[in-house]
């Protein structure tokens, strides 16, 4: 059975006041990920280029990875390095979320992946996209999977919401990890 758990993003006063996310914290146990997942997007300071500057991937790669994760609308796998980084395009809150969801887990599973840092959320700069969350979460409900964890990344200031937003879905207690 899939366990969601969820890692609190206490992202820094600067990165809020300016819009950009410049720091990616490894787990404790980040040697355990099979998978890393971000939004195909690499204008500016992002989720994906703090994952890139962190593991040191060329950011030529990453901005030819994108642009073509989101010119073809579907999920990218860069398994150069390990943990796999899974590419998902840009939703902006439009566009077929659990066609997505379905195209991530997938894809895990080809590549044989047990436990998945979920990053999508983990800064937010305008508003949380509760609806998406909402088709995320029951999609992932819905699924018969192999893989056994997601660690979601989620954003300090938009933590009671997501919680709310999963107790809508599951039953299964909300779990955060340090």
């Amino acid at each position: 059975m899939l366990e969601i758990r969820f890692k609190e993003n206490k992202n820094t006063l600067n990165e809020i006041e300016m819009g950009t996310k410049w720091n990616y914290f490894p787990l404790k146990d980040e040697e355990t990920l099979d998978a890393i997942s971000a939004t195909a997007n690499v204008s500016g300071f992002t989720p994906l280029t703090a994952i890139a500057n962190h593991y040191a991937l060329e950011p030529k790669m990453i901005t030819k990875a994108s642009e073509m994760c989101n010119s073809n609308n579907e999920v990218c796998v860069l398994n150069l390095l390990k943990p796999n980084l899974f590419l998902v395009p840009k939703t902006r809150g439009v566009g077929d979320t659990a066609k997505l969801v379905d195209d991530l887990i997938a894809a895990m599973e080809m590549q044989k992946c047990q436990k998945l840092r979920f990053t999508h959320f983990s800064f937010i700069q305008n508003t949380l996209s509760e609806e998406e969350i909402l088709t995320i979460f029951t999609r992932l409900k819905e699924l018969k999977t192999s893989i056994k964890t997601i660690i979601w990344d989620v954003d300090s200031r938009t933590l009671i919401r997501t919680e709310s937003l999963y107790n809508q879905v599951f039953e299964e207690p909300f779990i955060l990890v340090k």
